[in-house]
């Protein structure tokens, strides 16, 4: 077994690996300190912190300090339900010089492959307690508990250049070896022979085993005669795209309502340029937007839908990724999915590398729409990650919310830790309206439907229109169906028995009623289309509460005039019941205007600064007198 031969190549609990090809080096844009107080833990997170501590101060990752730096911890929870220690790293990662390593050219990788007929790809153990931090920068890592100051010898978790200094030192240790293509911290070994991949894989782990690093060896595969690498199938066939850059659109269900067309089409529309007489062949698709059209999705529909489709999946709109390109991700989410698509700007016209969208779990389908943002954001980096790691990128999303999240101090741990992984990435976050990312809402809100293992079934309408023949949605379906198609085939040709199945005007038919059928009907609940009478319905019920809301606002409405420095009273919601006891309190001071008819007061209870709306407010007849200053001036006044 050639891994006796290098036992250090493979981790072990409790012995760290010390890299010698690369160490963290900080540098500051400026001389600002970034000091924290240690965030507020519960008593059981607290001992679990301890714990952690200890393991990593005998393990020789961490120290003791009295560094002026001061970054406060975070406890998530991992996926297998085990805890992390997370280190609040935002804050010194604004100041942090960005240390970019320049990646080569996907096409250059693709073209070195030759005609390779086996391949091991190396999946290295994650870097990070492997790599040392320079003694000069060691005070910047600093991070403080509950329980005391600490700082580490080893290259920790969230720090922004990580990545970088990471794959810096991977290239360092096998550059010798020419016939080892790296990207990132992917290592690939194409070979011709079996004999000449042992040769190639001893070459490797010496190579690794030298310079310190270790490997996950249960992600690591070998000998394969195909593999997935860069998002490319390589064999020894030759070198094709993988479907999993368009799946997200060729598995998108068909459109079922007037809103799920509209929403195709706002992604069809962002890329007409690159779709041949886009207008005349989505004109059946575009009637059923009329408000007195009927709902009518038939033969004609889907096949400009599958028009449209083949040309948002293949060339010219889908290019090869260049890192040295100008790069966004565009993102969105719903209670139903989320959704992104990797752009990358050629010549001033956006195209694209890959789709992606995912079905929300029944958990997920239940979070804050920042926190569903935020989601779509941290599984669209770890679905690109292979193009994003390393070089500077914009993210573009809807949700303005999400830009304050890198100065937001008190975090849920479920956005803590999706955070923490966003630190490996360089990017700057992009607000746009809805409307200018209608292309991405279509995935988040019309996410890839799974296929079962079982049956290849094809998605069906939700609903069926019972004035036009049942057979319209089921003559798409099954024409759609591989498995039909075949069935069919078989039994026109006299290869499956025919006594359970029946051909009647080209449709295939159970003679006894299946359970496959069943539950087709049942998952897709075929019921009578409602949809027209549900979007009039909608329309009526949003201009009542347009009229309520115009209503309200007139009679609420006010000529109070606020300015940062005023002072003001403030309502109480909560008081006592009495004719003595006041209806406001105060006087508090303006410090800052936000939106929406919102103040941030200075000295409200025991925070620092609140936010309160307008209508709680009223003006404070007197000066402003700050509380310090006011003690100060009585107890100078009582001595005189």
């Amino acid at each position: 077994m050639i891994f006796q031969k290098y036992p250090t190549i493979l981790p072990t609990p409790d012995n760290v690996s010390h890299v010698k090809t690369g160490e963290l080096k900080i540098r500051l844009k400026n001389d600002k300190v970034v000091n924290y107080r240690p965030y507020r833990l519960a008593p059981i997170e607290r001992e679990k912190v301890k714990e952690i501590i200890n393991d990593l101060l005998e393990k020789g990752v961490i120290r003791e300090s009295d560094s002026d730096f001061a970054s406060p911890v975070l406890l998530v929870k991992k996926q297998d339900g085990s805890d992390r220690l997370c280190i609040d790293y935002r804050a010194l990662n604004q100041i942090i010089e960005k240390d970019r390593y320049p990646l080569p050219l996907i096409q250059d990788q693709l073209d070195m492959l030759g005609k390779a007929k086996y391949f091991i790809s190396i999946d290295m153990k994650n870097g990070f307690y492997q790599i040392p931090v320079s003694p000069e920068s060691v005070k910047y890592t600093a991070f403080i508990t509950p329980d005391g100051q600490f700082e580490f010898l080893r290259m920790p978790f969230g720090i922004c250049n990580g990545p970088s200094i990471f794959q810096r030192a991977i290239s360092k240790a096998v550059k010798h070896l020419k016939f080892l293509l790296v990207y990132v911290d992917d290592l690939l070994i194409p070979f011709a022979t079996i004999s000449e991949g042992m040769e190639f894989l001893d070459q490797t782990l010496q190579a690794l085993t030298v310079a310190g690093f270790t490997i996950n060896v249960n992600k690591c595969k070998f000998f394969e005669t195909e593999i997935d690498y860069l998002g490319y199938l390589i064999s020894a066939e030759g070198i094709r795209p993988n479907d999993k850059k368009v799946s997200a659109l060729q598995n998108s269900p068909v459109p079922a309502t007037v809103k799920q067309v509209r929403q195709f089409m706002g992604l069809a529309s962002y890329f007409r340029r690159f779709i041949p007489e886009f207008a005349s062949r989505t004109a059946s698709i575009t009637k059923l937007l009329k408000i007195d059209e009927k709902w009518d999705w038939g033969t004609q529909q889907e096949e400009a839908r599958i028009y449209v489709l083949k040309y948002l999946i293949s060339k010219p709109l889908l290019t090869v990724f260049d890192p040295e390109l100008p790069t966004e991700l565009h993102t969105d989410a719903s209670a139903i999915g989320y959704g992104a698509i990797l752009l990358q700007r050629v010549n001033s016209i956006n195209r694209v590398i890959a789709y992606y969208s995912r079905r929300t779990t029944p958990p997920e389908s239940r979070y804050h729409s920042y926190e569903l943002e935020t989601l779509a954001i941290y599984n669209a980096l770890k679905h690109f990650r292979v193009y994003l790691l390393g070089i500077n990128f914009k993210i573009v999303t809807d949700c303005n919310s999400i830009k304050s999240t890198h100065h937001k101090k008190d975090l849920s741990p479920r956005v803590a830790r999706w955070w923490t992984y966003l630190q490996d990435f360089t990017f700057e976050i992009v607000y746009k309206k809805g409307k200018y990312v209608s292309h991405v809402d279509y995935l988040s809100r019309n996410p890839e439907v799974p296929r079962s293992n079982s049956h290849n079934i094809a998605p069906m309408p939700h609903s069926i229109n019972v004035i036009d023949s049942p057979q319209t949605w089921l003559e798409v379906a099954q024409a759609r169906d591989s498995e039909t198609l075949s069935l069919i085939e078989k039994i026109q040709s006299g290869v499956l028995d025919s006594n359970r199945y029946l051909i009647s005007n080209n449709f295939l038919y159970y003679k006894k009623t299946p359970a496959r059928l069943n539950e087709v009907v049942e998952d897709n609940q075929a019921t009578i289309d409602i949809n027209k009478d549900r979007e009039i319905a909608q329309q009526r019920l949003k201009h009542i509460a347009d009229e309520f809301k115009k209503r309200f606002d007139e009679t609420r409405r006010d000529n109070l005039t606020l300015n940062v420095g005023d002072t003001v009273y403030v309502s109480q919601d909560h008081r006592r019941h009495g004719k003595l006891k006041g209806k406001f309190k105060g006087p508090y001071q303006i410090i800052d205007i936000l939106e929406n008819d919102r103040f941030s007061l200075k000295g409200l209870g025991n925070l620092r600064d609140a936010i309160i709306a307008k209508e709680k407010l009223r003006i404070w007849p007197g000066e402003w007198v700050d509380e310090n200053e006011f003690i100060e001036n009585e107890l100078v006044s009582n001595r005189n």
